[in-house]
């Protein structure tokens, strides 16, 4: 029976560690700075990530700010293509998840994973 615990235990573990998923409170910083898209739906949006916020600006000139509370990166496919998994929230309670999907070719692009066909890109100063 304790061989059989051990034995579960370590696949777990190894399929944990094969996932190659990092994760960290902080912003990368590939991700710091204004994400605009062209997509006509979004014009005057906007997001923006600092080191530990997460600004999204809308069309209305409106500003949300949150606390950046982990984040998990995995390497996805051949492409270098990486999904960041973003958990921000003012409160204890408050957890809102945010997956992107970044791309570093061409200086930089994010997909959201919800609305993989709208590119953002990074504003450049």
């Amino acid at each position: 029976m304790r061989l059989n615990i051990f034995i579960v235990t370590f696949i777990v573990i190894l399929l944990f560690s094969a996932c190659k998923y990092e994760q960290r409170i902080t912003a990368p910083d590939e991700l710091v700075g204004v994400w605009k898209t062209m997509e006509p739906k979004y014009a005057g949006s906007f997001f923006e990530f600092t080191e530990k916020k997460i600004i999204i600006g809308t069309a209305e000139g409106e500003k949300t700010s949150s606390v950046i509370k982990t984040v998990g990166k995995k390497a996805i496919g051949s492409e270098e293509n990486i999904l960041y998994t973003i958990h921000y929230g003012n409160s204890e309670e408050e957890n809102i998840t945010l997956s992107i999907l970044y791309n570093p070719a061409n200086n930089g692009t994010i997909r959201f994973q919800n609305q993989d066909r709208i590119v953002w890109t990074k504003e450049k100063f």
